[in-house]
């Protein structure tokens, strides 16, 4: 591309400049990719054909391109997939940017970027329950005599060992794989040895995947018949007729519900369920298995769903797990828990085995064959501190990969046989692609182990892998390269890694001949050392170069937009910066044009591709060159003040959080009498009878009329033939024969008594099939008569039994149980002024008496057949003569009846919304501070209730307490707009942002001048660099710079 004005006439120079900024953004950008490894990809490549270390580094060039400053990058393990030559590049891109001046936080397991790190922090001192605590913090120098796993394995005192090697002869039976050509292999034949550990290397790109992936485990599937994609180009395979079966463990990651577990991913607990069953209790009371499954069945608490704890989903808040009131958290009904076995000196139930960590689960079960040949597998890849009971998606990225190998290893060891001689059967061949990621040294070390153990079996291991520990203890190498893409696919090197380790043009030979040197000198405990595996520069000497480079400053070059004449200027950063100057001078211009523009589009080309398509950044402004530029953010004095249904509530997105407190711990409640509308499912209404009446005499009823005037003989008539000797009519049994004629004019509840019994765990399904038919009559509702001591010789003597024992309500459907109303589920649209779901159907959500025209006007739920539903934010339409008169049907609240009726602690939202800032505060702490709420509430509301209280806290700090939540944005002086707009800001806690502010002060009198100022001092203390547009005497004294 330099050289392309040449040749033929000059073109004219807008044109070339045109040309000339097209050319140095492509450049840059495909130099990166050059820079970290990746120059042989042709701009057409599929996505999907790449390999993983190839992604992994295009995803990386977007990040590390960037020209921004002051930010904070978080990579988690960028060398996966990665050969360590390529690593060294990303090394070198890592701290580019930390010498622009960024921060940088990598998770990583490998030495060669540990090394090069500035600050170490080493997580532990164990895995799991025996971690979470800092064991070292310092330098990787320091970090080789330190006494932590880490710390030893880096110093050479440990390492990972070989193993027993199985060496490689004529003799060995092998499998042949001639004439690959898929992707980039060219025309390759590979012999793989069985029963011995294979180690496919190569740099990223040279072809691992597309022989391995894409050619090599199709085939075998195929061979095996099973079902599979097409194999890639291939001449033909031997030898395949010796193994059993083929089994490939790739990257993909292991089901992410939170229902699964280790125990039940391996398959140790059907055997753990048999033996539940088989407990003398069990017997008795014919539970089967399935009793003790958490996923299904009716033996797991209906509350959580054998789950022991309840997903609460927080939209933009992260989610919230709570422990399951009901069963408190042992997923099980408690008459399930009554049964135990004896194992060891212990007696467990079910919830203590999956509290269990895998290693005491081993020792207790070491006598039952089935449980123990699954847990065992678990033990050896080096998970034996992780419990039973631990869901899925809560375990490490490397701690997944390990189970998920565990679970094949559980499947191999099925056909172990009895008396663990080998049989004479035909091995399996695992193949892996990089089981090492996400490893620490020592649990690579594990892994090992367990690998060594599947050969011992009989079973042959063919693994792609970039480490260098596993690739020493190889018993057979397959090296492809020379390098990447087009010049790759050709085997580099085949053999022992003693022998390949001498070959002089193998990437993979040189690092580990490296690698060799750096593990031979032993550092001893607390022993500094000098040299360095990688020969980094040191931390000093780059801060040192970073500080001269550009000084601590926002430099700007050579703009010329609009009246700008060539204009450099250095606006020092962490500053309270003032640009003054007469009106039309330019200020606005370089505040925004240049400095707000530029921040915000190189912050928006660090993030991908599908989020830049949403936010349209400003073009490029006319200047040379910006350097240092943090990300910016701007706070101006908008003229357009927030439409008609915007409040102080929704602009400080106060609102927002108290919409999502209301959805998760309302209580919606009827319109029409005000009763609370509280549903449960059938399962949990027989649970809660079983655990509320245990030994009580009940008796279940279905309600048939509830309030309603009337005689209702019919009802006696339709319920006397199907066997029913009596019906509850106003708290007094009346018999179906000969039913007494009642008073029309008077309301009257009517029930149909359907059984009655005494509560216990041992006529479980009496309750059940009873509770259902009495739902199914009462439309699911059952009322629940309880005690009936004294039914009997009442009916006997004829006395009232009206007085006799109290009436619980309960209910599957979401409706009142006086009037039978219904109420949809709880909605956070319910509480939104711009949704038709919330708003008062007369004033459309703003709160205004409006006349018919004026209502269409603003009734934007009919604009677009696309958007129904959602909530609309567009440019508001000009409506005219509005009047300043409140609603009539919502007095102003702007909400409909339905959302008005939804308590919390006693509580409407819209009361809420009337209160002012100060007083909604104070009850948002009256709330964190008493017990006001149950333990479920105050877990639900931990993040939301902080939130509220730090950005009301700002908006007091800014001098605008008086606010009202409900006060209308249009209502809004713009001194009070603006001072809006800084409260959100300074509630956001950034540091490092340049926030870019015109003539803040505007309209204010002295008194709110000075609170201004301190909010803008307050800003600038936090780290972040303020440049203001001003022309303000007080202002332009208080700046740093001007």
């Amino acid at each position: 591309f330099g050289s392309f004005p040449q040749g033929g006439k000059e073109p004219n120079t807008g044109q070339a400049q045109a040309l000339r900024l097209l050319l140095d953004e492509i450049n840059t950008r495909i130099r990166y990719l050059c820079e970290v490894g990746i120059g042989y990809l042709t701009l057409d490549r599929q996505s999907r054909t790449l390999s993983g270390g190839e992604v992994q580094r295009i995803n990386l060039t977007t990040a590390l391109g960037t020209s921004l400053v002051n930010t904070l990058f978080v990579l988690d393990e960028p060398s996966i997939g990665l050969h360590p030559r390529d690593m060294a590049r990303i090394n070198d891109a890592m701290l580019r940017l930390r010498d622009a001046g960024n921060t940088l936080v990598v998770v990583e397991h490998d030495p060669a970027v540990m090394l090069a790190a500035d600050r170490l922090i080493d997580m532990g001192p164990g895995p799991g329950e025996r971690g979470g605590q800092i064991v070292f913090d310092g330098t990787p120098e320091a970090i080789r005599s330190a006494d932590t796993l880490t710390g030893a394995y880096l110093g050479a005192r440990k390492t990972i060992g070989m193993g027993f090697k199985r060496a490689v002869t004529d003799s060995t039976p092998r499998l042949i794989l001639e004439g690959a050509r898929e992707h980039n292999l060219k025309d390759v034949s590979v012999e793989f040895p069985l029963q011995r550990l294979v180690v496919v290397t190569g740099v990223s790109g040279s072809g691992k995947s597309s022989l391995i992936q894409d050619v090599l485990a199709p085939a075998l599937l195929r061979h095996f018949g099973k079902s599979t994609d097409t194999p890639g180009a291939h001449d033909r395979l031997l030898g395949a007729e010796q193994l059993g079966e083929v089994v490939f463990v790739d990257q993909s990651p292991i089901g992410k519900t939170a229902r699964s577990n280790p125990v039940s991913y391996v398959g140790a607990w059907d055997a753990i369920r048999a033996l539940f069953a088989d407990a003398p209790l069990s017997r008795q009371r014919s539970y089967t298995p399935t009793k003790f499954s958490f996923n299904s069945g009716d033996g797991r608490c209906p509350t959580c769903g054998g789950s022991g704890f309840e997903h609460v989903e927080m939209q933009f808040l992260s989610d919230v797990y709570l422990r399951c009131p009901d069963c408190d958290g042992k997923r099980y009904r408690p008459e399930i828990l009554e049964v135990r076995i004896e194992r060891g000196d212990r007696s467990l139930n079910v919830a203590d085995v999956l509290d269990l960590t895998v290693s005491e689960a081993a020792e207790l079960f070491k006598a039952d064959r089935e449980v123990i040949r699954v847990l065992q597998p678990i033990v050896d890849v080096g998970l034996e501190y992780v419990k039973l009971g631990q869901p899925v998606p809560t375990l490490s990225g490397g701690e997944a990969q390990r189970l998920k190998l565990a679970g094949f290893l559980a499947e191999a060891s099925k056909s172990a046989s009895a008396s663990r001689q080998p049989l004479s059967r035909k091995g399996t061949l695992f193949l892996f692609d990089e089981p090492t990621t996400g490893l620490h040294f020592d649990d690579i070390a594990k892994l090992m182990r367990s690998l060594r153990k599947l050969l011992d079996a009989g079973h042959s291991l063919v693994v792609i892998e970039h480490n260098l520990d596993v690739i020493r203890s190889a018993d057979w190498l397959i090296d492809l390269g020379p390098e990447g893409g087009e010049a790759g696919g050709l085997v580099v090197a085949e053999g022992a890694p003693e022998q390949v380790r001498e070959h002089a043009s193998s990437h993979t030979a040189k690092a580990l001949r490296d690698y060799a040197l750096s593990m031979g000198e032993v550092h001893a405990v607390r022993e500094g050392r000098a040299a360095d595996y990688l020969g980094q520069s040191s931390g000093l000497a780059a801060s040192a170069r970073r500080n001269d480079q550009h000084g601590n400053a926002i430099r700007i070059v050579n703009a010329k937009e609009h009246n700008l004449k060539n204009l450099s200027v250095d606006i020092p950063r962490g500053k309270f910066n003032v640009i003054s100057g007469v009106s039309g001078s330019g200020k606005s211009t370089l505040a925004f044009d240049i400095l707000f523009n530029e921040g915000q589009r190189r912050y928006l080309e660090s993030l991908n591709a599908y989020a830049r398509s949403i936010v349209q950044p400003a073009g490029r402004p006319e200047v040379d060159a910006v350097y240092g530029i943090p990300p910016t953010v701007a706070i101006e004095q908008r003229l357009s003040r927030g439409g008609r249904k915007s409040t102080v509530g929704t602009t400080t997105e106060v609102w927002h959080f108290l919409r999502l407190l209301y959805v998760k711990l309302g209580t919606q409640h009827c319109v029409h009498d005000g009763a609370a509308v509280m549903p449960q499912s059938a399962d949990s209404i027989a649970a809660a009878i079983l655990k509320r009446y245990a030994g009580q005499h009940i008796g279940l009823l279905a309600p048939l009329v509830v309030n309603r005037k009337g005689v209702y003989t019919e009802l006696a008539d339709w319920a006397r033939p199907r066997g029913h000797t009596h019906l509850r009519v106003d708290g007094e049994f009346l018999p179906t024969t000969g039913f007494p004629r009642i008073d029309r004019f008077k309301e009257h509840t009517i029930e149909l008594p359907v059984a009655d019994f005494v509560v216990s765990a041992d006529n479980e399904a009496q309750l059940r099939s009873q509770l259902t038919k009495a739902l199914e009559i009462g439309k699911g509702v059952v009322h629940v008569l309880h005690p009936l001591d004294g039914l009997a010789r009442a009916l006997e003597e004829g006395t009232s039994t009206r007085e006799l024992g109290q009436l619980e309500v309960f209910s599957t459907t979401r409706a009142c149980p006086v009037c039978a109303t219904s109420y949809p589920e709880l909605d956070p649209r319910l509480f939104s002024y711009n949704s038709k779901h919330g708003w008062c159907p007369d004033c459309v959500g703003t709160g205004l008496k409006l006349s018919r025209d004026q209502r269409t006007v603003l009734d934007d739920s009919v604009r677009d057949d696309k958007e129904r539903g959602r909530e609309q934010s567009f440019a508001e339409p000009e409506v005219e003569d509005l009047v300043n008169e409140v609603c009539p049907g919502c007095a102003g609240t702007r909400l409909n009846a339905q959302a008005r009726a939804v308590k919390f602690s006693a509580v409407g939202i819209t009361d809420v919304a009337r209160l002012s800032v100060r007083e909604v505060r104070l009850w948002v702490q009256g709330l964190m501070k008493d017990a006001v709420m149950s333990t479920r509430e105050t877990g639900i509301a931990r993040d939301l209730l902080p939130e509220i209280e730090n950005r009301l806290a700002f908006l007091e700090e800014v001098g605008l307490n008086y606010l009202t939540l409900d006060r209308g944005a249009p209502t809004l002086s713009g001194g009070e707009a603006q001072r809006i707009r800084l409260a959100a800001q300074l509630g956001s806690n950034l540091q490092g942002v340049c926030y870019v502010l015109d003539e803040p002060t505007i309209g204010l009198h002295a008194r709110d001048n000075a609170i201004l100022l301190n909010a803008l001092h307050k800003l600038g203390e936090m780290g972040n660099t303020l440049v203001v547009v001003e022309h303000d005497e007080d202002t332009i004294r208080r700046a740093d710079h001007i």
